[in-house]
This record gives structure tokens, C-alpha cells and sequence, in this order.
């Protein structure tokens, strides 16, 4: 799993939904599983980015799971409780599915600018040769 795979980009509408939903404001308070996976102290800024890549997917495989348990209903023959376990189970989910969407794009963007001077450094260098 990359961040360059296009499930992971960012899309057109996304900027106005976090702007909406003020993530800015909330996203220093929501918690981390493992926060020494996206230290930049600690990986580069590339491994930060996949890291940010595999935990949305790995939520958006524990909201899956979660619509799953409402198969839980055909057994007891009542569906309420499952569905509104699996509603408020998503709703957690999507929390931190938001969260990395909003952030992986802020470092994708450093990385580009880091290649992008990188090729201009090579070039230079060439001209310089020449």
C-alpha cells in the first residue's frame, strides 16, 4: 500500500467538507494507535505518508466490519441494537478516516516540493557542468 494509489488522493470536494467540519480545530485532540509511525523525527516523510495510507485503510476495513455485525439481527431477530452499534462503530471510524485524509495531502505536498528542488539541484549542476 502507497499513498501514490489513487483510492488515497485527495479529491476535488474534500478541502470544503474538512473547512465544514472544522478539522482543524479537533485534529491535535483525536488519539493515536501508534503516534512513532508518523514521527517525522523518526521516518521519512515518505513512510509517514504510506503509514497515513495503510491506518485509513485499516479504518475503513474496521467500518466495514462493523456493517457486518448487523448480520448479528438474523440470528436474535432483532436488527435495532446491531444497527445502532454499527452506525455509532462508523461514525468513530470515520473520525480517523478524516483525520488522515485531511493530513496526508499537507505531506504529500512537502514531498513533492523536496523532489521538485532536488531535480532543480541535479539540473543546476548539469548546467554548471556545461
Amino acid at each position: 500500500i502507497t499513498y501514490k494509489q489513487c483510492f488515497f488522493k485527495e479529491k476535488f470536494f474534500e478541502k470544503n467538507i474538512y473547512t465544514k467540519i472544522k478539522v482543524k480545530e479537533w485534529k491535535d485532540k483525536v488519539l493515536t494507535y501508534a503516534p512513532q509511525e508518523f514521527d517525522l523525527k523518526e521516518n521519512s516523510l515518505e513512510t509517514v505518508a504510506n503509514n497515513m495510507a495503510k491506518a485509513e485503510l485499516d479504518h475503513w476495513i474496521n467500518s466495514l466490519i462493523s456493517i457486518s455485525t448487523i448480520s448479528f439481527g438474523f440470528i436474535s431477530n432483532v436488527f435495532w441494537p446491531f444497527i445502532v452499534s454499527a452506525i455509532f462503530a462508523m461514525a468513530f471510524e470515520t473520525q480517523f478516516i478524516v483525520l488522515q485524509r485531511y493530513n496526508r495531502p499537507r505531506v504529500v505536498k512537502i514531498i513533492e516540493r523536496e523532489e521538485k528542488t532536488k531535480i532543480e539541484k541535479k539540473v543546476m549542476k548539469q548546467v554548471v557542468k556545461i
